[in-house]
Formats: structure tokens, C-alpha cells, sequence
């Protein structure tokens, strides 16, 4: 199960590093934003593992918004906002729960074993 969440991961990266890789960088865009934190810039799809510290990033909910809105004022559209969004369904909202599921199918399993 926690297999299927790393495919989901490695997926998203690939895409977003085929969109966005170099597009965030010290001397982009955002830099010049006052409303974007200063080592936000690090929050990037340059590399595979920047890539999953992001993908992780949206995943727990951390000031999202401001990845999102960074990517959204660099690129100029919105896609990012669908990118984002449709990757935390898909892991959050989907792959989480089935592994936090399978972990209780496994612990209610050996729990009644024991009784």
C-alpha cells in the first residue's frame, strides 16, 4: 500500500517537473513578491527531490496556498491550482485513507488473533 502512494508521488513529480522544472527559482518571478515567504523559492520541481519536499508540502496542508498562488503568478494561469488540488484528493482524500485502512484491517486482524 505505502507502494501505491510512493507510484502516486513519483507520477506527480514527473508531470511537475516536465511543467514547471526551473520556472522557480532565487531570480524568478516570486522573488519580487513581498507576500511570498523567502525560502519559498525552495518549495520548486527543478529536481526529483525538491519535487517530492513539494508534492509532500501540498500533501500536509502547510501554507499550500502560497505554493499554489507562487506557481500560479510565475506561470500565469491557474493550472497549477487544478495540479495541486487534484494531487491532494488523489493522495490525501484516496491513498491515505486506503493505507490507514489497510493498517487497521492488519492490527484488528492480530487483535483478534490474540483473544
Amino acid at each position: 500500500m505505502c507502494l501505491s502512494l510512493y507510484i502516486v508521488y513519483y507520477v506527480f513529480a514527473n508531470i511537475g517537473m516536465l511543467m514547471w522544472a526551473g520556472k522557480i527559482t532565487t531570480v524568478s518571478k516570486q522573488a519580487e513578491d513581498p507576500t511570498i515567504p523567502s525560502l519559498y523559492y525552495l518549495m520548486n520541481f527543478n529536481d526529483f527531490p525538491s519535487s517530492l519536499v513539494t508534492l509532500f508540502h501540498i500533501m500536509v496542508v502547510n501554507n499550500w496556498f502560497i505554493t499554489c498562488n507562487m506557481y500560479c503568478d510565475v506561470v500565469g494561469s491557474n493550472y497549477p491550482q487544478v495540479f495541486f488540488i487534484l494531487f491532494w484528493v488523489v493522495t490525501v482524500l484516496i491513498m491515505l485513507n486506503l493505507v490507514i485502512a489497510f493498517m487497521i484491517e492488519i492490527y484488528d486482524a492480530a487483535d483478534g488473533e490474540t483473544s
